[in-house]
């Protein structure tokens, strides 16, 4: 099945692209330039692909918070399914953005005040 293998070759490119763009963005932009590439390149539409993030994420995120409150993995599976949803809304890239960003100011202020080291740059 040559189609198959292609289509799924191509799905992975796509994946290890995507991560590896958000790896690289620039903190407190990273979701924002994100969600603006996938834009540009689908060009608008109702794709397949985006239809399935959408769904994907809105599941994670009401896992995640259904189970939250549980030991174990719940808040991690709802920050996973709010980022999938940041990929597609540009409303929650930017609260995505805006939350990374108080996170690096409060894991700065830990490491120099509770943990007594120096700033590193981030």
């Amino acid at each position: 099945m040559p189609h198959e293998e292609s289509h799924e070759r191509k799905v992975r490119l796509s994946l290890s692209e995507d991560w590896r763009r958000l790896l690289r963005g620039r903190p407190g932009r990273r979701f924002l330039d994100f969600h603006q590439a996938r834009c540009k390149r689908r060009a608008g539409g109702w794709p397949r692909e985006r239809v399935l993030t959408l769904v994907i994420g809105t599941l994670l995120l009401g896992g995640g918070l259904a189970i939250g409150w549980l030991p174990g993995p719940g808040g991690f599976i709802a920050v996973f399914g709010a980022a999938l949803l940041g990929v597609e809304w540009l409303r929650v890239a930017q609260v995505l953005d805006r939350c990374e960003t108080y996170l690096r100011s409060f894991l700065r202020f830990v490491r120099r005040r509770v943990l007594g080291r120096p700033r590193a740059a981030d």
